[in-house]
């Protein structure tokens, strides 16, 4: 019964991303997926410190941990983004793009926990 949670969960989760990056399209930097991937950060370190503390069903783990916020970032289109970044010559903006990713998503991840 998990894959259930964790489909419906991966869908509505693809779906707020693919939103936030209709709604940010034709920005030069990849709005859409950093915002994306910074509120996954976040609600994952919710969820996880939630599950450590045994606050949260499995059913809950897999429908929003592992389904929607699963859904919701995306490594693969942030290389892709930051990859089509350096060979249209911004790479100074990949660069930044790839850092605020990886240390702000760190520090959403670490205040996610701390919000339990």
């Amino acid at each position: 019964m998990g894959w259930l949670y964790v489909f419906i969960g991966g869908g509505l989760g693809s779906m707020v991303r693919f939103g936030l990056s209709q709604r940010y399209q034709g920005q030069e930097f990849p709005t859409g997926t950093f915002i994306a991937n910074v509120i996954a950060c976040l609600l994952l370190g919710f969820l996880m410190a939630r599950d450590q503390n045994g606050m949260l069903s499995p059913n809950t783990k897999w429908l929003l941990a592992t389904g929607f916020c699963g859904g919701l970032s995306t490594f693969s289109t942030m290389i892709f983004e930051i990859f089509h970044l350096c060979n249209a010559q911004n790479t100074t903006q990949g660069i930044i793009y790839l850092s605020l990713s990886v240390v702000l998503g760190f520090i959403c991840m670490y205040l996610g926990m701390k919000l339990n």
